[in-house]
């Protein structure tokens, strides 16, 4: 399964966004998550389309974007405000996969409650388990 985790750091900014589509038409990925796209979240489903993804999750915050082809079906297994987890399954390949997108809080205290929910997280996943963000 092709997927990309990117730190975006807006869709608006150097062409990001341009580069990002560039890479999926030569790639075809099936999963895409995008942290800090510094974008509304109303706008998503332009973003989405653009990108010809079938789906598009945002996280609580809006500070995480999840884009999800069509060949693959998707559950949000947690979403907060530092990280998103999505269960993604493509039944033609027969895969499953947990995909955790994190953009983690600035100060250590902050992040406690990150490493607290990863650490949850651990102990609950059965399947192989993608950690990807900052």
């Amino acid at each position: 399964m092709r997927a990309l985790i990117w730190n975006i750091r807006s869709v608006n900014t150097q062409k990001a966004f341009t580069r990002l589509v560039n890479m999926h038409k030569r790639y075809q990925f099936y999963f895409v998550g995008l942290m800090e796209p510094f974008e509304d979240r109303q706008e998503l489903e332009e973003y989405r389309k653009k990108l010809d993804m079938k789906h598009a999750v945002v996280n609580i915050n809006g500070k995480i974007w999840a884009f999800i082809d069509e060949l693959m079906e998707y559950t949000i297994e947690r979403d907060e405000e530092q990280v998103l987890t999505i269960k993604v399954q493509n039944q033609g390949l027969d895969i499953e996969v947990s995909i955790s997108l994190v953009y983690a809080k600035c100060t250590q205290s902050e992040r406690l409650q990150l490493w607290d929910s990863l650490e949850d997280l651990s102990n609950s996943i059965r399947i192989p388990w993608l950690v990807g963000g900052d």
